[in-house]
């Protein structure tokens, strides 16, 4: 292990990471079982009993909030999909393209941080119907979502500027 990676501010910034990655993955399971039930549950009532109008909305909400959370951790393991057009063997030239993508990453997340945040901030006062649920409750997946690809942008920079690997925990 480099004097880099035993870095006090490095070993927290792993820590804070692997920990808000447990926590995506908590939650995200959450939003599964629960998206999972209520679509399972609204199949059961509008085929035998009579429907539950709100269940669709709720189930709804549920995804958005595992496609969001999902794919910041993805994000953290570059499991997204990449163009690879040229492949490098010069460990400098492969670092140097991927901090550009990881910058590039960074433009994009930051868009979609602002605008989701603009975007969650009209939906206080709208709800969805039948439920009432507030619109900044689906909306919010957004943002903070783009938080976390954020934080995990800055991690995979410092890996690639510094020529580290830093210790991801595997869940």
């Amino acid at each position: 292990m480099s004097a880099l990676q035993q870095h006090p501010a490095i070993t927290a910034l792993i820590r804070f990471d692997n920990r808000t990655e447990r926590l995506l993955l908590v939650l995200g399971g959450i939003t599964v079982v629960g998206f999972v039930f209520t679509v399972f549950t609204d199949v059961i009532f509008r085929t035998f009993f009579s429907p539950i109008v709100w269940m669709e909305e709720v189930s709804r909400l549920l995804y958005m909030w595992f496609i969001f959370l999902g794919s910041a951790v993805a994000f953290r393991h570059g499991a997204h999909f990449k163009i690879d057009i040229l492949h490098f063997k010069n460990p400098i030239v492969r670092r140097t393209l991927a901090v550009l993508a990881y910058l590039l990453s960074v433009i994009f997340v930051v868009v979609l941080l602002y605008f989701g945040h603009q975007f969650a901030l009209q939906g206080i006062v709208k709800k969805s119907l039948p439920s009432g649920i507030p619109l900044i409750v689906y909306r919010m997946s957004f943002p903070v979502s783009g938080a976390f690809m954020l934080l995990y942008c800055i991690e995979g920079m410092i890996e690639n500027i510094f020529g580290i690997e830093l210790a991801r925990k595997e869940y």
